[in-house]
This record gives C-alpha cells, structure tokens and sequence, in this order.
C-alpha cells in the first residue's frame, strides 16, 4: 500500500479524502487505528 498509485480525479481535499478512505477500506484496514503525517500549504489547498 505505502507503493501504490490511485487514479485521483477530484484533486480537492475531500476527494483526495475519499479516495484514500476506500483504498484502506479495501486493504482491510481499520482507519481509526491508523496513524498518519501531515503537511500545510499543499499545492491543492491552494488552488494550484
């Protein structure tokens, strides 16, 4: 999963958002026992 590529075609933050929810979702994993890392001014939370 940490290698995989996934087709985005709504490139805001919630359709990034979903689609990272349905890939753990069919990985089996359980989202609330995930851990993750963060980054301000991303390129798309800018509307660029």
């Amino acid at each position: 999963f940490g290698n995989a590529r996934f087709l985005v075609e709504d490139t805001s933050g919630l359709g990034i958002f979903k689609v990272l929810v349905d890939s753990m979702k069919s990985f089996d994993l359980i989202i609330d026992d995930i851990r993750g890392q963060g980054y301000d001014n991303g390129s798309n939370m800018k509307g660029k």
